[in-house]
């Protein structure tokens, strides 16, 4: 099912408006921001934003940046909208750092940077 189908399906205009009768993921994307950016806040020296990735192209194609966070256990990064950008106070790069192959399950990462 698509995602144009699903919002058919369920009577919603946008797929982030789909809720699980709590939040909806549009409310869960700005939280998981909010969040993110305090660690990131809070751990400068080893954290890094940038509006290209590590082959010098625009994420996807613009509009959008990367943020990443270097721990003991390797690199952990999200993708914001653009309008997040001012939240993340740390060191801007020109081009993203490489990516490890990092994958949602190693959110664990983020719990090196205090053991």
């Amino acid at each position: 099912m698509t995602k144009e189908e699903v919002c058919k399906e369920f009577g919603i205009k946008d797929i982030g408006d789909f809720s699980d009768g709590f939040h909806t993921f549009n409310e869960l994307y700005h939280q998981r921001a909010i969040l993110f950016a305090v660690i990131v806040n809070q751990n400068k020296s080893i954290s890094w934003k940038s509006y290209k990735h590590e082959n010098g192209e625009l994420c996807f194609g613009g509009g959008w940046f990367i943020v990443g966070i270097d721990t003991p256990e390797g690199s952990y990064t999200y993708h914001y909208e653009n309008k997040y950008w001012d939240m993340f106070d740390c060191q801007e790069l020109e081009h993203g750092k490489h990516w490890d192959g990092h994958t949602d399950k190693d959110v664990t990462r983020l719990l090196s940077i205090y053991k």
